[in-house]
């Protein structure tokens, strides 16, 4: 009696730990079966996601944690497939970060780009505007110039005066010259004695005149 009442209590404790070994291995299979599910769902999230950035490495170490997560679970070894898998879950966790940083980055350098891309049409534009707008004053000059010049009685006629011509005056010297000039008296041929006449030679006088005429202007 006292040998039952001994063994009553071991047995009942036997019976508890057969009863909660199979509940507690079912219970981490279950939890690793479901570490390995979430970290699985997270790496497709970070594929959809997309690259960029440390994305791609953290994808890569993801998957590869993941198979590791599976073939552990599959021998059994429940603790180490929990303990990857969960590890397998944190870096698709940052595979999605990175990859929302890296398109966030892209977008705000795309971004910049157009701004800038339009600043610079809006710029050209200006140029485009005062330079028209430069072209327009110039004509609308040209054009008043035109219709003035075309208003502008017709310019007086300038008559060029000739001066009167100098007066001149005329001076007439005259010049004369005289001068005389006496004729031999000729040979008689033959000598004959005859009576001895005294003969007076000619005197002729020849008088010139010369007229100068100078003319002055004054």
């Amino acid at each position: 009696m006292k040998r039952l009442l001994h063994s009553a209590p071991i047995a009942a404790a036997t019976l508890c730990l057969l009863l909660t070994t199979p509940a507690m291995a079912e219970g981490k299979g279950d939890r690793a079966k479901k570490a390995i599910a979430e970290a699985t769902g997270k790496i497709d999230a970070a594929v959809r996601v997309g690259h960029g950035g440390r994305a791609d490495d953290l994808q890569i170490q993801a998957r590869a944690l993941l198979r590791t997560a599976q073939e552990e679970a599959a021998r059994g070894r429940k603790d180490d497939a929990i303990a990857d898998a969960n590890h397998a879950s944190t870096l698709a966790d940052e595979a999605i970060v990175e990859a929302q940083r890296s398109q966030a980055a892209a977008q705000a350098s795309d971004r910049a780009h157009s701004e800038a891309v339009a600043a610079d049409a809006q710029h050209q534009a200006a140029d485009a505007n005062a330079r028209a707008s430069e072209a327009q004053a110039v004509a609308a000059a040209a054009s008043q110039d035109a219709a003035n010049a075309r208003a502008a009685p017709p310019p007086a006629s300038v008559v060029v005066v000739s001066p009167p011509p100098a007066p001149t005056t005329t001076a007439v010297t005259t010049t004369e010259t005289t001068s005389s000039s006496t004729a031999a008296p000729a040979k008689p041929a033959v000598r004959k004695p005859v009576r001895r006449k005294v003969h007076h030679a000619a005197r002729h006088t020849v008088t010139k005149r010369t007229t100068t005429t100078v003319t002055t202007t004054h």
